[in-house]
C-alpha cells in the first residue's frame, strides 16, 4: 500500500521548491479529471467480503505502514532539500526552519495516511474479494499468519527505498507515478527478504511458493501495482491545503513569506 503514501510527495516537491525561493507555496489542486477516490470506488463497488478485508490489513498493517511511511517522508524529505544551494543558504540565515517544515509537513501526511487508512483497506480488500476464493484467502490469511509470513511483511516494509521517486517529482512536481516505479520499490523491498530467515523459514516460503494460491497471488503483482499507480495519482486537494497551511504557518514564525 504504497500509492497513499507516494501521493504525498508531488505536494512536497513543491514545498521543497518554496524553501529555495523563501515562498509559501501555493499548491492546492482541484481533482484530476474522471478520478475516481476511495470512498467513490467503495459507494459503485460496494462492501468487500470480511476475510477479505482481514488479509488487506494483515498485508498492510496500518502502525507498521504510518512507521514506514514517517521514515521516508523523512529520507525524503532530505534528500529533496540539500539537492540545491538555495536550501542551505536559507538554513543557515534562518535556523531550524528546514526541520520546522520537515516536522510541519510529515504531521501532515501523517494525520491524511491514518484517516485514509480504512478506505484503502477497503480498496484492496475489494480487490482480493474479486482475485480470490473464500478458501485461497484462508491459505493466504494462514501463511501471512505465520512467523515466517510475519518476516516477509516486516521485511517489505523496512527495506523499501523512495529514493528514486524523490529524485523524479523533486524535478517535476507534476510527473505521474508509473507501475515500473511501483514495481522497482517492490523489487527492491523484497530483494532483502531473506536477511534474517532460518532454514525453516526458507524451506517454508519455498513449499508456499509451489502452491496454486502462491502462483496466483504473483500472476495478481501486475494488477496490484497497477491500483498502486492509481492511487499514487490521484489528486488530494484536501492534503495539498493542509501541507499548505502548515508551511504557511512555518513561514510566519520565521518572518518569511507574504
Amino acid at each position: 500500500m504504497y500509492g497513499l503514501f507516494i501521493r504525498s510527495l508531488g505536494p512536497l516537491a513543491l514545498v521543497f521548491s518554496a524553501a529555495a525561493s523563501s515562498q509559501p507555496a501555493n499548491i492546492a489542486s482541484p481533482p484530476a479529471a474522471g478520478a475516481i477516490t476511495s470512498e467513490q470506488g467503495e459507494a459503485k463497488n460496494g462492501q468487500p467480503r470480511q476475510d477479505a478485508l482481514e488479509l488487506a490489513r494483515l498485508l498492510n498493517p496500518a502502525e507498521t505502514l504510518i512507521e514506514m511511511a514517517g521514515r521516508s517522508f523523512d529520507q525524503a524529505f532530505q534528500q529533496g532539500l540539500t539537492q540545491g544551494g538555495e536550501t542551505a543558504a536559507l538554513e543557515k540565515e534562518h535556523p531550524g526552519l528546514v526541520d520546522e517544515l520537515r516536522k510541519a509537513t510529515r504531521d501532515v501526511m501523517i494525520a491524511d495516511l491514518r484517516a485514509d487508512m480504512p478506505a484503502l483497506h477497503r480498496r484492496y480488500a475489494r480487490f482480493f474479494s474479486d482475485q480470490f476464493t473464500p478458501a485461497e484467502i484462508a491459505e493466504l490469511t494462514g501463511f501471512y499468519r505465520s512467523s515466517t509470513g510475519a518476516k516477509i511483511i516486516a521485511a517489505k516494509f523496512a527495506n523499501i527505498d523512495v529514493s528514486g521517486l524523490v529524485a523524479k517529482v523533486s524535478e517535476d512536481p507534476n510527473a505521474k507515478v508509473s507501475t515500473g516505479d511501483i514495481e522497482a520499490m517492490n523489487k527492491g523491498a523484497v530483494s532483502t527478504m531473506w536477511k534474517g530467515m532460518t532454514a525453516d523459514d526458507v524451506r517454508s516460503v519455498l513449499s508456499f511458493g509451489l502452491r496454486p494460491v502462491a502462483r496466483k497471488l504473483k500472476a495478481a503483482a501486475p494488477a496490484m501495482a497497477q491500483i498502486e499507480t492509481e492511487i499514487a495519482n490521484e489528486a488530494d486537494p484536501a492534503l495539498d491545503a493542509a501541507i499548505e497551511q502548515a508551511t504557511q504557518k512555518v513561514y510566519e514564525r520565521f518572518g518569511l513569506g507574504e
